[in-house]
């Protein structure tokens, strides 16, 4: 009786550091499933981009590496309702375009234009390169659109990635992915936008944790066998 007694109070001696590693192993996994920004454009906004009829703007950036679950979005709002028009990812930007080059589009009528953290794409998968986006009104529409922005914008950036500089275009014709643009020097303005993606990269444990979790697994290892030992 004394020793089923014993081995009754010592049988529950590892469930604390078990539950331990398990809590290591549940951050770490939330930690690797939150998405990753890239890179922010922000501040108050005193200087945008007002996109009349016929007229673009864009803003360009590079990733040094590639990335995935990539979602775009930008200080956006449509002046008048009806305003019609289209926004672009692109990999080139004026006359040297092709149609090649147009990675993503996406029409002003499924996008909805809520200013600050208006989507304009998700879910892209981007390689090593320079990258564009356009947002470009339409010849037919008598409507603004205006891209929030200043001349003292604040950027942020992840390792890997790199701020462009800003451009506009204004075409009697209407845009075309191959319209000529002209860049937006110096410090005079920047447009809002974010660019992030799904942290795919599997996190490397640190240092202190691997050692804290080979730890728990030796001292599981160690108990189990005192236990068989005794009960022989």
């Amino acid at each position: 009786m004394t020793h089923s007694t014993e081995r009754q109070a010592r049988a529950p001696f590892p469930t604390w550091l078990k539950s331990l590693g398990l809590g290591w192993s549940m951050l770490l996994a939330v930690a690797a499933a939150q998405a990753m920004p890239l890179l922010n454009v922000s501040g108050f906004g005193d200087k945008g981009y007002i996109i009349a009829p016929d007229q673009a703007a864009a803003v360009s950036f590079h990733f040094d590496q590639a990335f995935s679950g990539v979602s775009i979005t930008a200080d956006l709002t449509k002046i008048n309702p009806s305003t019609d028009g289209g926004v672009f990812l692109v990999s080139n930007l004026g006359p040297s375009a092709t149609l090649g080059d147009v990675i993503a589009t996406q029409n002003f009528s499924a996008i909805s234009f809520i200013g600050s953290g208006t989507v304009l794409f998700s879910g892209l998968n981007l390689g090593l390169g320079d990258y564009a986006i356009v947002v470009a009104n339409s010849q037919s529409t008598a409507g603004n659109v205006l891209w929030n922005g200043s001349s003292a914008a604040s950027v942020s950036h992840a390792v890997g990635v790199v701020d462009g500089i800003d451009f506009f275009s204004s075409n009697t014709s209407g845009f075309l992915f191959n319209s000529a643009f002209t860049p937006v020097l110096g410090s005079d303005r920047q447009a809002f936008f974010t660019v992030t993606a799904a942290d795919t990269v599997v996190t490397q444990v640190p240092e202190p944790a691997s050692l804290l979790l080979l730890v728990v697994g030796l001292v599981g290892l160690a108990s189990t066998r005192v236990r068989k030992q005794h009960l022989r």
